[in-house]
């Protein structure tokens, strides 16, 4: 084999090697960005039954939404764990996860009283990537919003609305 022969078997061998990495990189970078169920981004916050009574927590499915909450760790009872209904019994604090769509959490809460007395409020983060707040204007009633951080709630006084 000639000199040049053996600079083209080389070059070529280098070649492959060269294509054959960046593929394998490739790969890489596919697999991690196909992971299902992993937010890119999620913020925790509590609700707080401090009431002698049991409340349901509900988001809306109405098509405003964006992302969801998780409520508790799937081990509570009468509770669905993804944007609810779930009903916090009394004397007991549960875990909430909201998470995002496109860097955007919204929506609607509905809380409902042992009466089935229902009152909702509109959830939202104004800047993206961080924990949504609830909008009210003045005094919430048996729940409080926000209380003691934006996205908690906190069920403290009568059993009913």
């Amino acid at each position: 084999m000639n000199l040049c022969m053996r600079i083209a078997s080389v070059a070529t061998l280098a070649l492959l090697f060269a294509c054959n990495t960046d593929s394998a990189k490739k790969d890489d970078n596919a697999q991690k960005t196909a992971e299902v169920g992993k937010p890119l981004y999620s913020c925790y916050r509590h609700i707080t039954n401090r009431s002698s009574c049991p409340w349901k927590f509900q988001v809306q499915q109405d098509g405003t939404q964006y992302g969801n909450v998780y409520f508790g760790d799937g081990t509570l009872a009468n509770c669905t764990q993804q944007n609810g209904p779930c009903t916090i019994p009394a004397n007991t604090t549960i875990q909430i996860q909201y998470t995002t769509t496109d860097g955007s959490a919204q929506g609607v809460m509905d809380v409902t009283d042992q009466n089935g007395k229902m009152n909702n409020w509109f959830y939202v983060n104004k800047v993206v990537d961080i924990c949504p707040d609830y909008h009210h204007s003045g005094n919430t009633g048996a729940v409080a919003l926000n209380d003691p951080a934006d996205g908690d709630l906190n069920a403290w006084g009568q059993c009913t609305w």
